[in-house]
């Protein structure tokens, strides 16, 4: 096997390597011949191109196995960052779009909560650490809920929305332990997306309902 060849195949394994990583990470929302999906294959293209390169080849023997090792990590997970879209995760490598457009819409979601009291207002976060399994970690809260909006991603599906679901359930019930005497009765979980281009105050703002639970005193 020639050394072209050698590096075509790590190319490759690189390539399915990173794929899988970044599918690991979002599932492709638009398909297997959507953009995200296309990009993908261009990424493999182009990395098939670089270790046809006998420049290239000759760059990465020269600075020695250690920095190309580095080098090609690095190549790796800024590619993870850029088909993977979520910059969350995959800080500080970020997904980078070269042709953009506007939104038409903003969207963000809401934890609206009803104390037994009668009371309404948003979920106190601030008040919670984070979490992993039943081990509670020093954390800010509003990291916290980031990782349960993350969750309710649409392209999560089912599992997205029971995970949520499972976490807000743990923390309704160690807040209502902390606050007998007004504990949460309810809390919905709304996405709401306000229009940029035509945004007319508050009526204008659209309301999706994604959860709601209800808790016993």
């Amino acid at each position: 096997m020639s050394e072209r060849t050698k590096a075509q195949v790590l190319a490759l394994a690189l390539w399915g390597f990173v794929v899988c990583a970044a599918l690991t990470t979002r599932p492709f929302e638009t398909g297997l011949f959507g953009p995200e999906a296309l990009e993908s294959v261009a990424v493999g293209a182009l990395l098939l191109a670089f270790a046809s390169s006998r420049r290239i080849r000759a760059l990465l023997v020269g600075i020695g196995a250690p920095r190309a090792l580095f080098v090609i990590a690095l190549l790796g997970l800024s590619l993870w960052g850029q088909l993977a879209r979520d910059n969350r995760t995959t800080f500080p490598f970020l997904h980078w779009s070269m042709y953009t457009s506007k939104a038409p819409q903003s969207r963000y979601v809401e934890f609206e909560v009803r104390y037994r009291s009668g009371e309404t207002g948003l979920f106190p976060f601030g008040q919670f650490t984070s979490f992993s399994g039943s081990k509670f970690l020093p954390s800010r809260g509003r990291t916290l809920e980031n990782r349960i909006t993350k969750w309710l991603d649409p392209a999560r599906g089912a599992r997205g929305l029971d995970t949520a679901r499972a976490e807000l359930a743990k923390l309704a019930a160690t807040y209502n332990a902390r606050h007998r005497d007004n504990p949460v009765a309810s809390l919905s979980v709304v996405r709401r997306s306000v229009p940029i281009h035509d945004f007319a105050g508050r009526a204008s703002v659209s309301r999706e309902l994604l959860l709601e639970m209800r808790f016993d005193d």
